[in-house]
């Protein structure tokens, strides 16, 4: 869940930041500037690049070593749930 909003909020950065932006300088108002003036495809390629280096970082730091073994969630003895890990 936290790679996925990881993901949503790298998307939507560079849109975010420009309306902060225009916000702060408060060009919307001022030029009368719409939703139409804004570079869409510019910020969706932008949010698109950064949440793809993410995953290549995350995929590149947090993978497992080589020939480890995965053992998945489970129970133990006492009832309690023991989170997967590699062994």
């Amino acid at each position: 869940m936290g790679r996925i909003l990881l993901h949503l909020l790298l998307i939507a950065l560079p849109l975010l930041i420009w309306l902060l932006y225009l916000r702060a300088r408060g060009r919307a108002e001022a030029r009368g500037r719409t939703w139409r003036d804004t570079p869409i495809f510019v910020l969706l390629a932008s949010g698109l690049v950064m949440s793809a280096l993410a995953l290549f970082f995350l995929g590149a730091f947090e993978s497992a070593p080589p020939g480890s073994k995965y053992v998945p969630a489970h129970a133990n003895e006492k009832g309690e749930i023991v989170p997967g890990r590699f062994e």
